[in-house]
Order: structure tokens, then C-alpha cells, then sequence
């Protein structure tokens, strides 16, 4: 059975959203609040009847994450997890199959695509017309969406006995005795919905200024950015 365990501090808005669609398809669902999350969140949690726990955060996400692979493997209940942030909604119709997939695929950790997007823009968004980018090679004639990389492939669904280890204070990444990680479709109906506000984004990268890995991997995407950029203007 997979669990759907989410990760959240303030996130009320997005948190209510995403439970809601997890219960409405009656999925189990595990939520790890921060000690000291508001008591709107907290308050909800209980309300809403939610499994959930409390951690103290001290600024190291991947100990974080192991942290919750723990808790979710004393329970006892569970083969498969999938980690999400709180602002991460989980397409319904990956909700429903995801299960069935994984059932009689034969792996043990599979890549779940990511649509990241601004809440500002999305008057201006084709969504579908994005994915179907992707998939004929042109997204890389694409500028970056606001500053956002629209699409890609994350992490976080995997078996509890798969050795799975988080690593990394910041920008966070798993690692296995065995690390091929199987890809589910790039399709909107299988995404994980990524969507923000500029400002919240603005907060969150102010925070992630003080980590020195931020910074290394701030300069590794101002180099993929002129990749893509060359690769642009070698098909104009």
C-alpha cells in the first residue's frame, strides 16, 4: 500500500487543497507539521483527522525527509511512500492509477514529473502545450517561465525498504544501493501541480541564500541556462 506523506510549516492554503483531493479518492495520507507550524495548520490536521506529527526543524531538509521515511516505516502499514511538499498537488488521475502501475511494474523508485508555475501566470499558460513540448524536444527553444523550469522529473516515490537516503542540507537528494530510478509519463494527468506566488518563491530563495549549496547550485543553473540558449540559436 502507498502512503502519500507530506511535509509542511505554514503552507495552510496548499495543505487543505491537496488533503482534500487525497481523501475525496479515500488515500492514506501522513502529514509531519514542524513544532512550530501555526495552529491553523495543527488545528486542521486534528480537525480533519489526519495522521500527523510533529518535528523539530533545524534547517537540514534531508535529515528532514529521512525523518519522515522513519516515521512512516514505524507505522508499519506501508510498502511504497510518496514525499510531498505541502504546495505540491498530485494530479487525480495519478492519484488513482499510480498504484496499479507500480503494482506490476517489477521497480522500486520512480520519478514522478513536476509542473512548476507561478499562481501570477496562469492566465498566460498553455499547460498541455508545455508538456507536448517536452516530448518533440522543443522545450529547449523555451525561455524559462518567469524564472521557472516548467517541467521536471522528481524523486520522490519509492519503496521503504529500498535503502533510500536523503542527502544534502538544501536542494535535497535521495540515493540508493541500487539507484535506477524508473520514470512514470510526462503528462499533465500524471503530474505533481508546483504552483506559488512570486512572493512566497522571493521569501524561499532569501532563506536559501544563507547555505553555501544554494549558491553552487544557483551558478550550475545560470550554466545550464546558457546551454539551452546556445541550443536555441543553433535551430533558429
Amino acid at each position: 500500500m502507498l502512503v502519500w506523506a507530506i511535509i509542511v510549516y505554514d503552507e495552510i492554503e496548499y495543505l487543505q487543497t491537496t488533503v482534500k483531493r487525497l481523501q475525496e479518492l479515500e488515500r492514506p495520507i501522513y502529514v509531519m507539521c514542524d513544532v512550530n507550524s501555526p495552529e491553523a495548520v495543527k488545528s486542521f490536521l486534528q480537525e480533519a483527522n489526519i495522521e500527523h506529527s510533529e518535528y523539530a526543524f533545524d534547517g537540514d531538509y534531508s535529515k528532514m525527509r529521512n525523518e519522515l521515511d522513519d516515521r512512516v516505516r514505524l507505522l508499519n502499514q506501508y510498502q511504497w511512500i510518496c514525499q510531498l511538499d505541502a504546495d505540491e498537488l498530485p494530479a487525480e488521475n495519478l492519484v488513482l492509477e499510480v498504484e496499479d502501475i507500480l503494482a506490476g511494474a517489477g521497480v522500486t523508485k520512480v520519478n514522478v514529473c513536476r509542473f512548476n508555475c507561478y499562481s501570477e501566470q496562469l492566465d498566460e499558460l498553455d499547460v498541455m502545450a508545455i508538456f507536448d513540448s517536452v516530448k518533440t524536444g522543443e522545450i529547449y527553444q523555451m525561455e524559462r517561465l518567469w524564472n521557472v523550469e516548467p517541467i521536471e522529473m522528481c524523486k520522490r516515490l519509492y519503496r521503504l525498504d529500498a535503502g533510500i537516503k536523503w542527502h544534502g542540507r538544501i536542494h535535497e537528494w535521495p540515493e540508493a544501493d541500487d539507484d535506477e530510478w524508473a520514470d512514470l509519463p510526462i503528462e499533465a494527468d500524471f503530474c505533481l501541480w508546483h504552483e506559488k506566488t512570486q512572493e512566497r518563491q522571493e521569501m524561499q530563495n532569501a532563506k536559501y541564500e544563507e547555505y553555501e549549496e544554494h549558491r553552487e547550485l544557483a551558478a550550475q543553473i545560470a550554466e545550464q541556462m546558457a546551454w539551452k540558449q546556445s541550443i536555441r540559436e543553433s535551430l533558429e
